[in-house]
Formats: C-alpha cells, structure tokens, sequence
C-alpha cells in the first residue's frame, strides 16, 4: 500500500529505554517515505535533530526536501527544539 500524502507528529519516545529515551520518530519517518508513492509528499513534525548527520535518519541530502520550518517551537513546548518539514518526491531543488 502505498500513499500520496502523509501527514503526522510521530510520537518522539517510547519510553522502553531507562529514562524514556527511545527515540522513535526516526524510524517512523523513514518507514513513512518509503510509503510515499512517487508523487507523493510528507508533512511532519519532529525534532530538529533530524537535520543533523546521522546513521539512523537525516534529512540533509534527501531529494525532495522541500522546506523545513523552525516556527513550530511557538506553538508546542516539547523540551525539544522541533520543526516541520516537507519531502515532495515532485520537487526538485536546484
């Protein structure tokens, strides 16, 4: 199954690891682009961290990479500095 747009604040921990910090958003929103079809985009919202190299999950390189927006910390106060971004797999950056 496969989905044209996706839309979501993946939970951010699941609590198993001593002192909650499990992160799961990673690997929620890498399974979530690989359910993108072709035309497809992703809306998320979920820790700035995955703007920061990593083995897990980055969005630094990732084609399609439309925006990422900061503004997100106005509205929610997580303890964590978060921003929305958006994958389109129909834009291409220049």
């Amino acid at each position: 199954m496969r989905f044209k747009k996706i839309v979501g604040n993946p939970p951010y921990q699941d609590g198993t690891q001593e002192g909650g910090q499990n992160k799961i958003y990673n690997q929620v929103s890498k399974k979530s682009l690989t359910l993108l079809t072709a035309d497809g985009y992703i809306d998320f919202t979920t820790p700035t961290s995955v703007l920061k190299k990593s083995k897990r999950f980055s969005l630094l390189g990732m084609d399609g990479l439309r925006s990422v927006d900061f503004t997100s910390n106005n509205f929610f106060n997580e303890g964590v500095k978060i921003c929305s971004w958006v994958v389109d797999k129909t834009y291409k950056s220049m």
